[in-house]
């Protein structure tokens, strides 16, 4: 009987926080002496981050083949055992091994944090792009429910990002696409940035906010600041403005 674990069924947020935060070390359970590659500092530093920005956003190289099983082995050192991980998006188990594994994908990992400045997601800059793919894709395990071979694939769903600066100095919150620019805002105006990874993926941005007003008092304005495409765009269009109604 095959036992798949739905997005509903994840883990809770501070475990789910616990494991990503192990999974970032990956480079170094490899014996590097970071986290980052440097061919992956070089492209970040070509986008115009700096290498303060990289150490506070926690950017990785994502973990290696030759990493899995240190990082298994240290998960369950932690005691985060097979009934914990399954509830892990990225984490599956191989039915005929009877052991529990992740993918690899050759990208930068970025660490979504949410208001509680906990990582509830990765998201990976894919290296290499091949015809049809994606250039950004989440660290995910629902595929597993498709193979007959693998079992407990959790879904990642599409949290949202939300990007502290180290001190508010503006009574905005600002919406936009991607994290990176979600930081660039952060860093530019003092201020909350949130992002949704998708334009579709705001379903659950009222939660953050609500966070963010208890914690930081005086917001008065939510800025939405997509891509210019908003303009000329229809589906971008739309989505501003039904996630603009969903908020107010």
């Amino acid at each position: 009987e095959r036992k798949n674990v739905k997005e509903s069924n994840r883990s809770d947020e501070k475990t789910i926080h616990m494991v990503y935060s192990i999974m970032k070390d990956g480079k170094l359970l490899e014996g590097e002496d970071s986290s980052l590659s440097k061919e992956h500092r070089e492209y970040l530093h070509e986008r115009g981050i700096s290498d303060e920005d990289i150490e506070r956003n926690e950017y990785f190289s994502f973990p290696t083949r030759k990493a899995k099983r240190k990082i298994i082995a240290r998960l369950k050192k932690r005691g985060f055992d097979e009934d914990i991980l399954i509830g892990i998006p990225g984490f599956y188990r191989e039915v005929k091994k009877n052991k529990m594994t992740f993918s690899v994908i050759k990208g930068i990992g970025i660490p979504i944090y949410n208001a509680n400045h906990r990582i509830v997601g990765i998201q990976i800059r894919r290296d290499e792009v091949k015809e049809g793919q994606s250039r950004y894709v989440w660290f995910s395990s629902a595929f597993a429910e498709m193979c007959d071979d693998l079992d407990s694939g959790t879904a990642q769903g599409a949290p949202v990002d939300v990007c502290i600066p180290e001190k508010m100095k503006t009574s905005t919150i600002f919406l936009t696409e991607g994290h990176f620019k979600a930081d660039v805002l952060r860093k530019r105006f003092d201020s909350v940035s949130m992002s949704v990874q998708g334009i579709g993926n705001w379903q659950y941005i009222d939660q953050d906010i609500k966070v963010i007003l208890q914690k930081y008092r005086g917001i008065k304005n939510v800025y939405v600041a997509f891509d210019a495409d908003m303009a000329h765009n229809i589906n971008v269009g739309l989505q501003a403005m039904k996630m603009t109604s969903f908020i107010q």
